[in-house]
């Protein structure tokens, strides 16, 4: 009876992909959603799949919940339908969808095997596999291994993958030879404006101002570029206001959250952190319920501060420092939170600074202050903190898709907010300017004092509507920056 179940349940997701993937694909308009630039990429891997290049056939895509993991899938099935794929070789699993049944991956991967009516490495068609929500199983990496490996001589299978950002340690060191990890970023500004006002970005023009910012030799060569762009970036801003950007940094980093209202998206997303805190995060740690119940009210002392003073939190919420220590790192995987190592650490004789914390996608802090009532003074400093948010969120992406970069911050009080090292070991320190303009430039005046030498020019992202050159600092207004 166990086997008749089992059986109607994979013949039942194998011949019903397209259909319930479709969803995800539209809109409340049943208009197709706009696709991720992220998509593209994910989509080169298939195509080259699918012409004979199969080095990478096992893509691992870990993400914070609400990124639009699941949407990529229904787009990527989408484009494999259009190619003809036939759809029995399609196949797309959620493991939430699994636990139903209590089966693990490895035994509905064996059923689809009895449903083609074909052994694995017998196969000389392509055979696409999708497998959603993959932390629920913990042994997920095992089971696809199993296929990989299988399937190594005609390597017929290709493997995409999504799930929570744990994802991405809970692959043994075996599997990791295996698998291409593509992490799953929240949105930035222009994704923001192409999915909920369907303004088009301009071709690569996002790269060029990257370059111009992190690449360029010094200030000058930063100022001549960016002036070369100006006219491009000026163009794109005149179909966006303030409004379009305070709507992104309080609510538009997700695109889980962009189908409703700003108060039922803040609820959306109280939903989701507690699946975070209360799902994920006791899959992967071995906390007790005590612990996992202050694991949610640290995210809420977080959220009014970004600063983690080890000793003082220890004490408020009656917790050892390495029981402390331990629910933040499970956050931090989660990516419900980013954590910004302070520079100097790494050297010999340098007493250990604590990390900076923030928000991976500033809607979380923006939901989280308005579940306690504080959202209503994000018109003064709790806008700042979004703001930092929102740069910490441009500089991960970027450190991690641009070889040679490292984030950190300066630990010392009154100085900059983020110090980014090039690949040529030279320095960049930025700042996130709200507030008194002067406050600002010495804060940045005083790490790029000490940090000597070894500092190329710092970044000064303001609140003002003019590009300028000024004490080896470049004032760029924060609406140049979010093309970037």
């Amino acid at each position: 009876m166990d086997k008749d179940i089992l059986s109607s349940f994979v013949n039942k997701l194998a011949t019903t992909t397209e259909d319930r993937l479709d969803g995800y694909l539209r809109d409340s308009d049943n208009s197709f959603y706009f696709k991720r630039y992220f998509y593209y990429r994910i989509e080169k891997y298939v195509s080259n799949f699918l012409e004979g290049d199969r080095i990478h056939r096992w893509i691992v895509l870990p993400g914070l919940r609400g990124t639009g993991k699941t949407t990529l899938l229904a787009q990527i099935n989408f484009y494999l339908i259009n190619k003809k794929i036939k759809k029995a070789n399609l196949f797309y699993i959620s493991l939430d969808e699994a636990l139903i049944l209590r089966k693990n991956l490895y035994e509905i991967l064996e059923e689809y095997e009895n449903y083609r009516g074909e052994l694995w490495e017998k196969s000389q068609e392509p055979i696409i596999l999708l497998v959603d929500e993959a932390h629920y199983d913990p042994q997920w990496a095992l089971s696809l291994k199993t296929i990989y490996e299988k399937t190594k001589k005609n390597k017929n299978v290709f493997i995409l993958v999504t799930g929570s950002s744990a994802l991405s340690l809970q692959s043994n060191t075996d599997t990791a030879r295996r698998v291409l990890i593509e992490r799953v970023f929240p949105l930035v500004f222009t994704e923001y404006l192409l999915i909920k006002k369907r303004i088009t970005p301009i071709s690569n023009l996002k790269n060029k101002i990257e370059n111009a910012l992190y690449f360029s030799d010094s200030v000058e060569q930063v100022e001549k570029q960016l002036k070369f762009l100006m006219k491009e970036m000026d163009r794109y801003l005149t179909k966006i206001s303030n409004f379009d950007i305070n709507k992104y940094i309080t609510s538009g980093s997700l695109p889980y959250s962009l189908e409703y209202s700003q108060e039922n998206a803040y609820k959306n997303i109280i939903t989701l952190m507690k699946k975070i805190v209360f799902e994920d995060i006791p899959r992967t740690a071995s906390f007790d319920k005590e612990t996992i119940d202050k694991v949610w009210t640290l995210l809420l002392v977080l959220a009014m501060s970004d600063k983690v003073n080890y000793q003082h939190l220890s004490s408020m919420l009656k917790i050892s420092e390495p029981t402390l220590i331990s629910m933040v790192r499970s956050l931090s995987n989660s990516e419900a939170i980013l954590r910004v190592p302070a520079y100097g650490n790494m050297m010999k004789g340098v007493v250990k600074k604590s990390p900076k914390y923030l928000f991976l996608a500033p809607i979380l802090r923006a939901a989280l202050l308005w579940n306690i009532g504080k959202f209503k003074e994000v018109g003064s400093s709790m806008l700042g903190k979004l703001l930092e948010d929102v740069i910490g969120l441009y500089l991960c992406k970027i450190s991690e898709n641009k070889a040679g970069l490292e984030l950190y911050h300066d630990s010392a009080e009154s100085s900059a907010d983020f110090i980014l090292k090039t690949s040529d070991n030279k320095l960049i320190a930025l700042e996130v300017g709200y507030g008194l303009k002067r406050e600002g430039e010495d804060q940045l005046k005083k790490t790029m004092s000490k940090l000597n030498h070894h500092v190329k020019y710092g970044i000064l992202i303001n609140q003002e509507n003019n590009f300028y050159i000024k004490d080896n600092i470049i004032h760029l207004p924060l609406k140049y920056f979010l093309l970037s």
